[in-house]
């Protein structure tokens, strides 16, 4: 699954504690803990569930706390490569993994695919 860095950096931010917009009264917009769209779609993925408490001052607030989904994405991904097998090429000392261009009469591969 691809992360953008909001996103990856609101799911760093959530392992540790949850995220939190307490509403308190008074001019202004409370300030969100990660940007809105990166929070939308974090929820909408169910990497964060979102639900509503009460502060402990009695004002409303939106937590977003990390699931089990959302800490297997902040896993790094397993990367599985090939190696191609290695010829001596036409010019010494070129190596190549080109078997057309391989030395005449020379089958050793110095390396295997694995």
């Amino acid at each position: 699954m691809r992360l953008t860095p909001a996103m990856r950096d609101a799911l760093r931010r959530a392992r540790h504690e949850p995220l939190r917009r307490v509403h308190r009264p008074g001019p202004g917009h409370p300030a969100w803990p990660a940007s809105a769209p990166a929070l939308a779609a974090l929820a909408r993925r169910e990497l964060v569930k979102r639900s509503a408490d009460i502060s402990r001052r009695g004002y409303r607030m939106d937590v977003w706390t990390i699931t089990d989904r959302g800490r297997a994405a902040l896993e790094p991904r397993r990367v599985i490569r090939r190696l191609r097998p290695l010829y001596l090429a036409e010019g010494w000392p070129d190596l190549t993994t080109d078997a057309g261009r391989k030395m005449r009469g020379e089958p050793e591969v110095f390396r295997e695919v694995a």
